[in-house]
């Protein structure tokens, strides 16, 4: 209220309302209230921080952040247009009204409608009021700041996803940019072979030369489906289909294809597989991974080199190692064997050692490994675990 009789007015409005408070100061009656003549008069107060005087009262609370009584002619402290709106009053009090440990504004207030004086009673409940409203500003300003937070972050999000789907789409790109590079050197080199080889057998009476060229025309044929097998296992991997198998028997079965290899490439093969160890395996798969392990290591032996095969089993995993003779392998490329593409062989497929890995880890809860030195050699290992029904993987024992 703005005097007496502005206060006699809005007592007598409120009490013919029959509203509670909290009703009152809704938005629906706050609009009513803010036509007052005091809040008009408030609204039309501007000060200047730095034109105050520095004695003056008002910057003595904004500096020290505590409340001041003034009296009498104390109040000639005040700025002259809040004195003119205080002049009823015999004491004004001026406090801080602190929100997060800084001094947000300041609150006045007179004794103009009773006249008696400000006591301690009164100036603990006024700090205990303005404390309160500190409070719930901080916290209304905490609030505001973690709703824009959260705006952003979900901004952010949404640029993170689009980003995301774009490098996966970028990607996506790259690998079929990466195959279709792939396929063209891979396979138009054995079919350019084939064909050349054909022509010649057209022209040819000599059985022997014929047989020769056969051969070559059936070592392409079968590189040609190395390529395509692990560019279908690595692009449509398929499940397992696991079954308790004799690992002796995968062996035998590839033993007879890859000794011809091993043959063709004057490298020296051999197995030392004991007959009594069980697995649980998709055989088909198995198949893969021993034929890529043991491809790979005959493409990187030279001519007089020997690659050896070995199986061992514990009480829970089988462990196989092919080891063989070649040139090894740089601890910098040893730490990209098994990326998909890439080779360091002037024919490599780059898909072998990933394809295995895939197979052994992804579907069989196995687990991979190569150790190499340059000159040396390398060897490749693999744990697989004996399974069952209650299969239990490497991963599990962490």
């Amino acid at each position: 209220p703005f005097d007496k009789e502005d206060a006699s007015r809005i007592w007598s409005e409120v009490a013919h309302s029959n509203l509670t408070l909290e009703q009152l100061f809704t938005n629906s009656h706050r609009t009513d209230l803010e036509e007052h003549k005091f809040p008009r008069e408030i609204r039309k107060v501007k000060i200047s921080i730095d034109s105050l005087s520095p004695i003056g009262a008002v910057q003595t609370v904004l500096a020290e952040q505590k409340v001041c009584v003034l009296k009498g002619e104390e109040k000639k402290r005040l700025p002259g247009v809040l004195y003119n709106l205080f002049e009823a009053g015999s004491e004004v009090v001026i406090a801080p009204l602190v929100v997060r440990e800084r001094t947000a504004g300041i609150v006045l207030a007179d004794n103009a409608f009773h006249n008696r004086p400000v006591n301690e009673a009164t100036l603990e409940f006024f700090s205990l009021v303005l404390g309160l409203g500190g409070l719930a500003l901080g916290n209304a300003m905490e609030y505001r700041e973690t709703k824009q937070n959260l705006e952003k972050l979900e901004q952010l999000n949404e640029t993170l996803r689009n980003v995301q789907a774009e490098l996966v789409a970028c990607e996506r790109l790259a690998a079929i940019g990466k195959i279709s590079t792939y396929l063209a050197h891979e396979i138009r080199n054995p079919l350019v072979a084939i064909g050349g080889f054909v022509r010649q057998i057209l022209g040819m009476d000599d059985a022997q030369q014929i047989q020769r060229n056969v051969r070559i025309i059936n070592s392409e044929i079968v590189r040609l489906e190395r390529v395509l097998n692990n560019l279908l296992r690595f692009s449509s991997p398929m499940q397992p289909v696991k079954e308790r198998v004799l690992l002796a028997e995968i062996f035998e079965s590839l033993e007879p294809v890859l000794k011809t290899q091993a043959e063709q490439r004057n490298v020296t093969l051999t197995f030392d597989v004991p007959g009594d160890i069980v697995v649980f395996v998709d055989r088909v798969q198995m198949n893969e991974v021993i034929y890529n392990l043991v491809m790979n290591a005959l493409e990187n032996t030279q001519t007089s080199g020997k690659v050896a095969i070995s199986a061992r089993g514990g009480s829970d995993f089988v462990r196989i190692e092919v080891e063989d003779t070649g040139c090894g392998i740089s601890p910098e490329n040893l730490k990209k064997v098994f990326d998909p593409f890439f080779t360091t062989k002037l024919h490599g497929t780059g898909l072998g050692l990933a394809v295995v890995k895939a197979i052994v880890e992804e579907h069989h809860g196995g687990k991979v490994g190569v150790s190499s030195e340059l000159g040396k050699g390398t060897k490749v290992h693999i744990l697989i675990p004996k399974g069952g029904e209650h299969e239990e993987t490497i991963a599990d024992r962490g």
